[in-house]
């Protein structure tokens, strides 16, 4: 078959394919992660290289998100990816006993088994479904055509009928990449990055440099908490070029900020992280807005998407900032700036007169554009 038949096959394929129990498959993934159990991944041959994949795919995409947003990660355990383990276990017994041997006293009732097999499945894994369903544990099977022992044995199973094994092992790379990416969409939150002084509290000329100089503007407590019960993350970016001035100390500024997540915390809110530019304009940093260090830095480690992220700042350097990162905007014209201020034909996508309007419109500019 020349390569243009090839992909055609595979095309006309995911054309006409109604995915039974895709769907079913999904919840069971997600449902694992909830509970945060391990996925364990087994097949031989090509489809052992597909768990492989697979495992490193939930790992790093999504795995990462989890542990950087949650503190938790799913357990992901390939089979395959150990043949020296494999192989040993198949000189202690049997070939066909291999997997059984592998999973045995290693898997629980609150995991998963997901079988990849492209052709007729060998007994090795065959018996791995057999042990796990034997002691209550869920299992899934991805198959070819030709595995009908495995949509028996398994809870779930959702076939690939190609003509080539070759062409269901391809086909089992896009319904992985489809898993990982509809669990990373599920557990990302929408999130908003907001400046500080004069958005939160009240800002002074000559900085906030104590506990007690911080206040906390009227609406600010039950905002973030509005925000958040609409499902957004909060991320506060601000300039601190006072400790570069050395008018107050990085210690005294984590004081400062612990009293203003105490404060949003009695209004039910809470602040997700605070990332802080201490440097001084002289310095020519990059992570002073307007420009956008700090808010690339937040998107890198606490594996944020662009599309779901907003920004809320009361200084043209703040919607610069967010619009070179890339973010949808919202200016407030009750603070520090004014419109005045913006480069001619630049400005933020929403003008807000205070802060409460802000956070209303990006909760429907949210929902209208998830809808």
């Amino acid at each position: 078959m020349i390569t243009a038949d090839y992909v055609k096959a595979i095309n006309q394929f995911i054309s006409d394919c109604t995915w039974d129990n895709y769907s079913e498959i999904y919840r069971q993934l997600s449902n694992l992660a909830d509970r945060r159990g391990t996925l364990y991944l087994v097949g031989s041959g090509g489809s052992g290289s597909t768990c492989d994949h697979f495992a490193n795919d939930i790992s790093k995409s999504f795995g990462t998100l989890l542990l950087n947003r949650y503190g938790f990660a799913l357990n992901v355990v390939s089979a395959t990816e150990s043949m020296s383990a494999l192989t040993a276990y198949a000189n202690d017994n049997l070939l066909e006993n291999m997997f059984t041997d592998f999973l045995n006293k290693r898997v629980t009732q609150h995991d998963l088994l997901m079988v990849f097999s492209a052709s007729a499945p060998h007994q090795n894994v065959v018996r791995a479904v057999e042990y796990c369903s034997g002691i209550g544990m869920s299992t899934v099977a991805v198959t070819g055509e030709s595995s009908n022992e495995l949509i028996q044995l398994c809870d779930v199973a959702l076939t690939v009928p190609m003509d080539a094994p070759s062409m269901a092992e391809d086909v089992f790379l896009l319904l992985c990449h489809c898993w990982t990416s509809q669990l990373r969409e599920q557990y990302e939150q929408p999130t908003v990055f907001l400046d500080r002084d004069g958005v939160l509290n009240l800002n002074r000329s000559d900085y906030v440099k104590s506990v007690d100089e911080l206040i906390l503007t009227q609406q600010a407590g039950e905002c973030i908490a509005q925000l958040n019960r609409a499902g957004f993350a909060t991320v506060i970016i601000t300039n601190q070029a006072g400790i570069g001035s050395q008018l107050f100390s990085e210690t005294e500024l984590e004081q400062i900020h612990n009293k203003l997540k105490r404060e949003i915390q009695l209004k039910g809110g809470h602040i997700g992280a605070i990332y802080v530019c201490p440097h001084t304009p002289d310095e020519a940093c990059q992570c002073r807005k307007p420009e956008d260090g700090l808010i690339e830095r937040a998107i890198s480690e606490l594996s944020l998407r662009r599309s779901h992220s907003y920004l809320i700042g009361d200084h043209c350097s703040d919607i610069q900032a967010g619009i070179k990162s890339r973010l949808h905007t919202v200016f407030l014209t009750d603070g520090r700036g004014s419109r005045e201020d913006f480069p001619p034909g630049t400005g933020a996508h929403f003008n807000a007169s205070n802060l409460q309007e802000a956070v209303q419109y990006i909760i429907g500019h949210r929902k209208t554009n998830v809808n």
